[in-house]
């Protein structure tokens, strides 16, 4: 049971982590006037943002499948923490 907690960490963590590596390469392409703001939260504008600026990148669909995985891996863990050993 602990793998699941862990694997859902680590999932955590690279959704996380790959939006704030988004934002940061794109705010340093982008004009100042254009940046996003670090309080702001829409991360599908960066990551749309960010498919525009470089079309040839991993990281968006890297963000949006660990995000669906995360979930998914809190379901199970829910799941098994609620069930009965035999």
């Amino acid at each position: 049971m602990v793998v699941y907690w862990v694997a859902l960490a680590f999932f955590a963590v690279v959704t996380n982590s790959s939006g704030v590596v988004m934002k940061v390469r794109v705010n340093d392409t982008l004009p100042q006037s254009e940046r996003f703001s670090w309080w702001n939260r829409d991360a599908r504008g960066v990551s749309r943002k960010y498919r525009q600026l470089f079309p040839d990148s991993y990281l968006p669909d890297v963000e949006r499948y660990s995000f669906w995985l995360f979930l998914v891996m809190l379901a199970a863990c829910v799941i098994a923490s609620l069930q009965k050993p035999n």
